[in-house]
This record gives C-alpha cells, sequence and structure tokens, in this order.
C-alpha cells in the first residue's frame, strides 16, 4: 500500500487504514513538521522531525549484550564481500520503507579476488573502547560508553560508536576497521563494515544471533547516524548469490529474501558481461538520501510515482533474471538508472551521463550502483563484447578501477584466534 498524499483527507481518516495504523501513528507527525517546513523554511521543524524518526528507531531496538562481557584474550577476523545493487533503488530508506516495505535486487563484488573489507574485534584489558580504522592509522580510546555519543560527521569512529549503541556493549573491546575500497564507492562499505563489526561482536561475546537479526541492527546503526541509509546493503555481504531483499511495512521492519540461482554457465556469462567501474569521483550518499526522503515526506507525488516505478522494476529484474532474459535485465537497469535520478537530480553527473553515451555502441544496460552522485557504475555488456571493448570506448586501461560480480563464494569469512 503506497501512501499517496493527494488521497489523504485527515489523520483521523488515515488511522482508518487498519493495515497502516501502527506506522501511520508513528510517522503522522514527521510528515506534518516536513510539511510545516517546507512552507515556512523554519529549519527547527525538519530538525525535530528526524529527531522524532531516530528516537522511533532507537526505541524498538534492542541491547542484546548490554551487561555482558567479551570473551577474554580472544580477538575475531572478519573478512567480507561490498555489494552491487541493481532495481528497487531507495526503496529500502526510510521513511518510505517503513511505510511500504521496499524491495531490491542484490549481489556480492569482491576487489581482484579479494575481500574488500576486514573487521578485527578483540577484547582489551581495559574498561572502555578502542577503535582504529585502516589504512588512515587513526585510533582513537574512549573509556566509558557515557561517552560513546555520536556529535561530529568528520568523526572517522562514527560508526564503531554508533554499533556499540545499539548492540548495548558496554567496553573492554577494540575495533579495527579496513577497506580496500575508495570512500564513497556506492558499494555499500559502511552498512557491510557495521554488518562485519556486528558479526565479529556476536563472536567475541558469544551470542548466538543470526544474519538477518544483524541485517535489522545494521538498518537501526544507520539510522543511528542519521546517514539515513536503507536496509537492503547487509544482505549483499551476508548471503550468497543473487537476491531479491524485501521487507514489510512496520516497525521494526520483517526483512527477508529469496536467492535466485541462475545455474554455473549463465552466471558465468553474466559475470564475463558485467563490468562494475569506479567513475573516478565521491559522494556523500546522505545528501542524496536527504533530498529523496524530504521529497517523499512533504508528499511530492513525483517521487511518490517514482517509487512506485522502482518496486515494480525490481520485481521485473527478478522475473529477467529467472527467465535468463539478459537483454531484459539490461534494459530495466537503465530503467532504473532514469528512476533514480527522478528521485534525485544529483544521483547521475554530467561526466557519467557522457560515459554512458560513449557506451551506447556497447552497452545493453547502465546505471550508478549505491545512492549515486559518484562512485561505481555498472554496465551490462552486449553479447559478444567484452572488457577490451569497454576501454575502448572510454579510450582508458581500467583494470585497477573495477570490481567483480562473484557469485559463488561465501560472501564473508570468519577466523577466531587467541591473545
Amino acid at each position: 500500500m503506497y501512501i499517496l498524499f493527494s488521497e489523504l483527507k485527515g489523520i483521523e481518516e488515515l488511522i482508518k487504514k487498519d493495515t497502516m495504523k501502527d506506522i501511520n501513528k508513528i510517522y503522522n507527525e514527521p510528515h506534518i513538521l516536513m510539511r510545516k517546513w517546507k512552507e515556512s523554511g523554519e529549519e527547527g521543524f525538519r530538525t525535530e522531525a528526524y529527531k522524532k524518526i531516530r528516537q522511533f528507531i532507537s526505541d524498538a531496538g534492542k541491547k542484546e549484550l548490554q551487561g555482558l562481557v567479551p570473551n577474554a584474550k580472544t580477538r575475531i577476523t572478519v573478512d567480507i564481500a561490498a555489494r552491487v545493487n541493481f532495481c528497487g533503488v531507495f526503496t529500502d530508506i526510510p521513511p518510505f520503507c517503513y511505510e511500504n516495505g521496499g524491495m531490491v535486487l542484490n549481489a556480492p563484488v569482491m576487489s581482484n579476488g579479494n575481500y574488500p573489507i576486514r573487521v578485527v574485534v578483540s577484547s582489551i584489558n581495559k574498561v572502555g573502547f578502542e577503535f582504529k580504522s585502516l589504512p588512515a592509522r587513526e585510533q582513537v580510546y574512549i573509556d566509558s560508553d557515557s561517552k560513546l555519543k555520536i556529535s561530529d560527521d568528520n568523526d572517522l569512529f562514527k560508526l564503531h560508536r554508533a554499533v556499540c549503541m545499539v548492540c548495548g556493549v558496554g567496553g573492554g573491546i577494540s575495533i579495527t576497521t579496513e577497506s580496500r575500497l575508495p570512500l564513497g564507492s556506492g558499494l555499500g562499505t559502511s552498512s557491510i563494515m557495521a554488518a562485519a563489526i556486528i558479526k565479529g561482536i556476536y563472536n567475541l561475546y558469544g551470542y548466538d544471533g543470526d544474519e538477518m537479526e544483524i541485517v535489522s541492527k545494521v538498518f537501526e546503526t544507520e539510522q543511528i547516524l542519521g546517514s539515513r541509509g536503507g536496509w537492503q546493503d547487509p544482505f549483499g555481504g551476508l548471503f550468497k548469490g543473487f537476491k531479491v531483499c524485501k521487507g514489510k511495512p512496520g516497525i521494526p521492519l520483517d526483512l527477508s529474501f529469496e536467492t535466485i540461482s541462475p545455474g554455473s554457465a549463465r552466471e558465468a556469462e553474466i559475470k564475463k558481461r558485467i563490468v562494475i567501474f569506479y567513475s573516478g569521483s565521491t559522494r556523500k550518499a546522505g545528501d542524496i538520501l536527504a533530498d529523496i526522503s524530504e521529497e517523499y515526506l512533504i508528499g511530492n507525488e513525483k517521487v511518490i510515482r517514482a517509487y512506485e516505478k522502482g518496486c515494480s522494476l525490481a520485481v521485473e529484474m527478478k522475473d529477467a533474471l529467472e527467465e535468463w532474459n539478459l537483454n531484459k535485465f539490461g534494459r530495466l537497469m537503465s530503467e532504473q538508472h532514469k528512476v533514480s535520478k527522478e528521485l534525485s537530480p544529483r544521483h547521475s553527473t554530467p561526466e557519467i551521463e557522457s560515459l554512458f553515451e560513449s557506451l551506447g555502441e556497447i552497452s545493453a544496460g547502465s546505471m550508478i550502483t549505491g545512492a549515486g552522485g559518484g562512485g561505481y557504475i555498472v554496465v551490462l555488456l552486449k553479447q559478444g563484447y567484452g572488457l577490451m571493448d569497454f576501454e575502448r570506448c572510454i579510450g582508458k586501461k581500467i583494470t585497477k578501477e573495477i570490481v567483480s560480480l562473484d557469485l559463488e563464494s561465501e560472501p564473508y569469512k570468519i577466523y577466531e584466534s587467541y591473545l
């Protein structure tokens, strides 16, 4: 059920819609606040709307590890894949996903055959938190959980802090993170790194939390950070192969996924024809996600219609993969790119549009992965074309600027050692 603002007659009538009753009770106030912000231009209304949304999310979460202590002298290492997303982009971000669920198709990617993200979590003989970030070689020590507050956008350790907060970690641990991907890649690095941290922490504490629980915790982490990120990223790093990731409306969200297994021969074909290439420019996803969330909250019908189209494209792309119709798959990629630009004018850039145009002769479809504005692009080549043809069209070698679709490997590995 899509909530179209042109159809709303008032709060009382809205609450009568039984299937959306609880969600509407929660979200009526932010919707109203955002409309007041749009009408008055007073920033306080928007600030208060997002404050309430974050509070709703925080109140719905559970701090599973509160009061527990980590296993002494233990180190957990998690290597994990990034992800590339296809159709359904932006349907997983709040508040749309709380009111409508969402549906996204994604798959894991590797960097030069290696896991691009590594997290090391270990116990320490201190009461606080030791956070490290590689390759920057930055580190910080926080002496109590009362000081885990998130305030500075430039803080390298916002993610570390937020994960500890949503899990209820009380201290006595070290968290080291490392990424081989460029900043602002659009490959879900931040969310998947959060998934790896949570997986490592759960193992360090001996807590039996499954992957679906981790997906929910990552989504909660993203909202506490204020990034407005969606729920689909950790699916790509925690589960193997092509996946249709689905959400049902509600708080907390009811999330699930369905794996699509075309078979080894077909998987080999699409891996040869898919090029995932770094555009050379970074972007800040939060700005683009904020644009979309705000336009949805104030009832921009163009955005709402684009959302509806995005959901239907995800269903069509699932069918295309199951039928193994790669021409249709590529066309749907290009349609998703158009929809994403309708959702946010900042999704693409003149440079990326020019690059797509230069590939017209050999491209069956193209799009930007993630929120856009830069990062990695995805191109499905027409049958009979390969990487050399791609390089010829853009006029340069790109071996060091690509990541590869990986449909066979386990998307993550865990190693335990003792200090």
